[in-house]
């Protein structure tokens, strides 16, 4: 616990310091633009009054679930396990300021098609579809996939989600286990512009999402893991991730970007780090 302290402190003290230089450069990096926006957005809160309004409404959601003490079955994981509505959600939801920044990213960027490995309760998964329809001309271009291995999870964001959008085929929430149902979603081809990974929290799971669905990424693409400080595998997979090909990557401390541009061949990554929140 110390370490990681530690390593946040100098995390932050090194990320802004060097925030104006990071930022010109990221400005020059594709999606840089886009990015440097949704960062400055998301750290100074200065919404536009629509996207405020979207936001309430979104985190109203979130204090539905926090007031709920019904039960969600996790017996899959262990036997007899049940937690509260509440709990889960005051535990493993995304905070708000990150899901107002997955939405201005995914925004920006002009998303059409997102994964979301770790839907959870749908919080953070609200926010891609909102951003999703506000980016696409017609119900056919919104595609929204994301997976969960706890049914009465599913249930919840399902609920959430059909209270967004009028068109159910505009998301698609499947219930099973990573390793099971990831296979299935590679086979369809289908190029995704951002995958969000938040779910099996190991070295060996992480680092084989992100092997395994390089194949299914747009020309250029965004992919955000979270919690990549969370413990000493994920420190130790988000260095071997950055071993691997793509265009740039930024250190939040609590999350990190790979950004993907399949134009470019040759070009040696280039690694920043940002600081917006805990």
């Amino acid at each position: 616990m110390f370490v990681k302290k530690v390593r946040k402190v100098n995390h932050i003290a090194l990320a802004k310091f060097n925030e104006k230089d990071t930022l010109k450069k990221i400005k020059g990096e594709v999606f840089g633009e886009e990015i440097v926006q949704a960062f400055f957005e998301t750290k100074s809160q200065n919404h536009s009054q629509d996207l405020k309004s979207i936001f309430n409404d979104l985190e109203g959601f979130r204090k539905e679930l926090l007031a709920l003490n019904t039960k969600i079955d996790y017996s899959l994981f262990e036997p007899n396990l049940e937690q509260e509505v509440g709990t889960i959600c005051k535990k493993a939801s995304s905070p708000q300021n990150w899901c107002e920044f997955f939405f201005l990213v995914s925004h920006y960027i002009n998303a059409k098609k997102i994964l979301e490995i770790g839907t959870n309760l749908g919080v953070s998964g609200q926010y891609y579809l909102k951003s999703l329809m506000l980016n696409s001309k017609t119900d056919n271009d919104i595609n929204l996939t994301t997976i969960e291995g706890i049914q009465g999870l599913c249930d919840i964001a399902e609920t959430r989600f059909k209270s967004i959008t009028p068109n159910h085929d505009n998301f698609n929430i499947i219930c099973g286990l990573y390793d099971d149902v990831l296979p299935a979603i590679i086979e369809t081809d289908t190029k995704f512009d951002l995958i969000f990974i938040d779910g099996n929290h190991t070295y060996d799971a992480t680092l084989r999402y992100y092997k395994m669905l390089l194949s299914n990424v747009s020309e250029k693409a965004i992919i955000i893991f979270d919690d990549i400080n969370w413990s000493p595998e994920m420190i130790k997979v988000w260095q071997e991730i950055k071993k691997t090909d793509y265009s740039y990557s930024i250190d939040f401390f609590k999350l990190g970007l790979i950004i993907i541009d399949k134009t470019q061949t040759g070009k040696t990554p280039n690694d920043y780090n940002l600081f917006v929140s805990l």
